[in-house]
């Protein structure tokens, strides 16, 4: 697996962090998921 670096403002950190807490998965988790489903297309 590769990795990337993303910057983002605070505030979209900050409701990233909240809904990822809310699922049970990490920011990064969220993000892989995200990008996955961008090749599922």
């Amino acid at each position: 697996m590769k990795n990337i670096t993303v910057s983002v403002p605070e505030d979209v950190y900050r409701a990233a962090r909240i809904r990822a807490a809310e699922r049970g998965r990490s920011v990064s988790g969220l993000v892989a998921d995200y990008l996955g489903s961008l090749s599922e297309r």
